[in-house]
């Protein structure tokens, strides 16, 4: 019919006890592959409060994502605090 190198690529037959190990573990998320990438909802914050003259107030991972975002983009670190310091 058609000529090896036309011909639709099969996946090869995986043995039932990789099927079945692959069910049980959990995907991983890839926030975890990529070391913790900052939400939208951090960047959202932080150039919310900067457009609004506001000092953002955070708290555990949420303060250290505001704070890496600051961090790379130049911000004043004073514009991101923590609640305790209220």
């Amino acid at each position: 019919m058609f000529p090896a190198s036309m011909a639709p690529k099969r996946e090869p037959a995986t043995p039932l006890r990789n099927v079945a190990t692959r069910r049980a573990r959990p995907a991983i998320p890839v926030a975890d592959i990529l070391g913790g990438v900052p939400s939208f909802a951090h960047f959202e914050a932080v150039a919310l409060a900067r457009s609004q003259k506001c000092k953002l107030v955070s708290a555990k991972k949420g303060l250290s994502d505001c704070q890496s975002i600051a961090k790379s983009n130049g911000l004043p670190k004073s514009d991101i605090i923590k609640i305790k310091d209220i």
